[in-house]
């Protein structure tokens, strides 16, 4: 992505952004489909529907064969994720979250993760957007300042944090969403979770909303804490 009068600056911006360029390109396609020049419009609209039509083919011919479940509401946390269990796959390359977000603060309203309709706090909205496109380091220091985490998690500096913030913003991504997928859904998470390594985002978390396999019983599968997850992971690989 271009980044205007501020590409001599990327050096820097990336060590403060997450990837600047990239987060640049998300919102640079979409800008091109509102160009005075009709040309640049249609290849804009053309490209989008490139990327993202096999998407939702994808995602609405599983959902339904009954393979996986998808949320539809772009108010939603789940909105456009294949989800099997307690894993959710994003496809869109992270798009959904700009999507969702122009929809809350539109509309004033959201769907929590446990399926619920809630009030949109508008700025709350903005800081949570901001503190998720920081660097890990900085980023760690935003939240320490803030005394909590963009997802709402307190950060009190006690060795559970310290554990877990190390965890998180040490270990690689790819690897972080496997062990949370093994965690939550065993081996069927890691069978689905792969798509993590080609650039899919992948969360992995309990809530009440139904699923294709009740959301608690998996057949053939069995909860994992972290350690489990990990020796499963080695077990997987041999």
């Amino acid at each position: 992505g271009r980044l205007g009068p501020l590409q001599p600056a990327i050096p820097l911006l990336s060590t403060i952004l997450w990837a600047p360029r990239w987060v640049a390109s998300q919102i640079e396609l979409p800008a091109m489909m509102l160009s005075k020049n009709p040309y640049v419009r249609k290849e804009a609209a053309r490209m989008v529907v490139q990327t993202y039509g096999p998407v939702v083919g994808i995602l609405a011919a599983g959902a339904a064969a009954g393979a996986w479940t998808v949320e539809w509401d772009a108010r939603s946390t789940d909105m456009a994720k294949l989800r099997v269990g307690n894993t959710r796959i994003d496809l869109t390359r992270g798009m959904s979250q700009y999507i969702r977000f122009v929809t809350q603060m539109a509309r004033g309203t959201r769907i929590d993760r446990n399926g619920k309709l809630a009030k949109t706090n508008r700025k709350d909205l903005i800081i949570r957007l901001t503190q998720s496109k920081f660097a890990p380091v900085p980023s760690l220091f935003m939240d320490m300042a803030a005394g909590k985490n963009y997802i709402g998690e307190t950060m009190e500096m006690t060795p559970e944090v310290l554990r877990r913030e190390a965890y998180r913003r040490l270990m690689p991504l790819g690897v972080q969403d496997m062990v949370d997928a093994v965690q939550e859904d065993g081996t069927l998470g890691a069978a689905i979770a792969w798509p993590t390594f080609f650039g899919a985002g992948i969360q992995s978390y309990k809530n009440s909303i139904p699923t294709p396999f009740g959301g608690k019983s998996i057949p053939g599968t069995k909860q994992f804490n972290r350690e489990q997850a990990l020796e499963e992971l080695k077990r997987l690989r041999k």
